[in-house]
């Protein structure tokens, strides 16, 4: 979650005088952490919490409106 919010700090930035230039996110760095593990059991629990089945996949945006997944078996 750490990432996160240090992320949303500096979307806002700029509203205090601060220029930030090609923020980014480092994938690797962020999994050793371990804050996408933490981040996503926090947001599994959130989903069961309200009776949503999670489906496991991959997907992409077709279109604005439109959204394509591959299910995992």
């Amino acid at each position: 979650m750490a990432c996160l919010e240090i992320y949303t700090y500096t979307q806002e930035a700029e509203e205090f005088g601060i220029k930030l230039e090609k923020l980014g996110f480092d994938y690797a760095r962020m999994v050793k952490r371990g804050d996408l593990g933490k981040m996503m059991k926090n947001l599994e629990g959130l989903i069961a919490s309200q009776l949503i089945k999670l489906i496991g996949g991959i997907g992409k945006f077709i279109s604005l409106e439109t959204q394509a997944m591959r299910e995992d078996k």
